[in-house]
């Protein structure tokens, strides 16, 4: 199950599922957010800061070695910009809505859970092909 696991986040075969599927995430918590009373009707469930939290490091879990062309890959520093780029935007469209309010912190914080998803993974998988070099 554990290898399963590693092949699907570290492996070639699913890094183009994994970036459209990120892409769709995005855009529905967008969406999603901008609905008139959703935040609230979550808030009850776990507050602004572990939501925040989930969400982009979900994100940039999905991201992390994903592609967005058969040549193009996302490597970490770009996965964690990307990440970073969803959470302005984010916070950006929340402008615009009149009863949710963008702020800073929150996109700083979106921007530093993207970042530690991605610091945890690099760990785990330079550990993985450390792990399988010295097997050979």
């Amino acid at each position: 199950m554990l290898n399963t696991i590693k092949s699907t986040l570290f492996g070639e075969r699913y890094a183009k599922i994994k970036f459209r599927l990120a892409m769709v995430l995005f855009f529905c918590v967008v969406f999603f957010g901008s609905l008139p009373g959703m935040r609230k009707d979550v808030s009850h469930l776990a507050s602004g800061l572990v939501l925040h939290s989930l969400t982009y490091m979900g994100l940039a879990l999905l991201l992390f070695r994903s592609k967005v062309s058969q040549d193009f890959r996302l490597d970490d520093v770009k996965a964690v910009l990307l990440v970073s780029l969803m959470g302005a935007i984010d916070e950006t469209v929340q402008i615009f809505v009149p009863y949710r309010t963008a702020t800073v912190t929150d996109w700083l914080l979106d921007t530093v859970a993207g970042l530690l998803m991605i610091l945890l993974l690099k760990h785990q998988y330079y550990a993985r092909k450390k792990g399988a070099n010295s097997e050979a």
